[in-house]
């Protein structure tokens, strides 16, 4: 086991958001695929890892802070659209994990695997799956 930093919501567009461990309330990520790209012209390895399904309960905070100096607030900005494609994981150990999240429809720019909401609590819920059967994380 290892412990968990923070992770960075990476964005369509490039954009991405640091969320600090403390925010993070519930992550579930499930199905990993990994594949390996070989460049034959100078034996760089490129590892890709993705995910099936990935469930995010997230406290809003203005310690949620973009890569650069964007104006649009991190709630605001996962609302607006729809448009997650990749988390890092960072570890306490400065070491990372980073995967793909599935990505649903046939639209380039918009994400229909993916849903967010607000919760009772107050928390942000973020879910993707490529599936409808995403019920795995209410059982957590």
């Amino acid at each position: 086991m290892k412990d968990i930093k923070s992770i960075d919501i990476v964005l369509e567009n490039c954009e991405s958001f640091t969320i600090p461990a403390k925010y993070i309330h519930r992550m579930s990520v499930n199905g990993f695929d990994k594949s390996i790209l070989i460049q034959s012209n100078n034996g760089s390895c490129f590892e890709h890892s993705s995910s099936d399904y990935v469930y995010l309960q997230i406290e809003d905070s203005p310690e949620i802070i973009p890569d650069v100096n964007f104006s649009t607030p991190f709630k605001k900005r996962i609302f607006q659209y729809n448009d997650i494609t990749q988390i890092t994981m960072n570890y306490i150990d400065d070491t990372e994990f980073n995967f793909c999240v599935p990505w649903g429809g046939d639209d380039d720019y918009t994400n229909d695997a993916q849903t967010v909401k607000i919760l009772k609590n107050g928390y942000i819920e973020i879910k993707i799956s490529d599936t409808k059967e995403d019920e795995i994380a209410d059982e957590i």
